[in-house]
């Protein structure tokens, strides 16, 4: 006899595949809700916040100088 207020089985759930397809939307869909998106950011705004690890910024001359040193290895 089955317990009703447990839900649905997974053995019950993965016979049908549009009630394995709702299940994994939800999940997804929960998965969005609780981690969201990061945010989002364009290129332009990458380029002036751009730092080194001390935090210290860095122009777009080092970039170009550590570029060429990483092309000629």
């Amino acid at each position: 006899m089955r317990a009703y207020g447990r839900g649905m089985r997974f053995g019950q759930l993965f016979t049908n595949r549009w009630m394995a397809l709702v299940f994994a939307l939800g999940v997804a869909w929960m998965a969005m809700t609780v981690a969201g998106s990061g945010p989002s950011t364009s290129a332009n705004d990458n380029a002036q916040s751009m730092t080194d690890v001390t935090g210290a910024p860095v122009s777009n001359e080092q970039v170009k100088q550590i570029d060429s040193i990483i092309k000629d290895i």
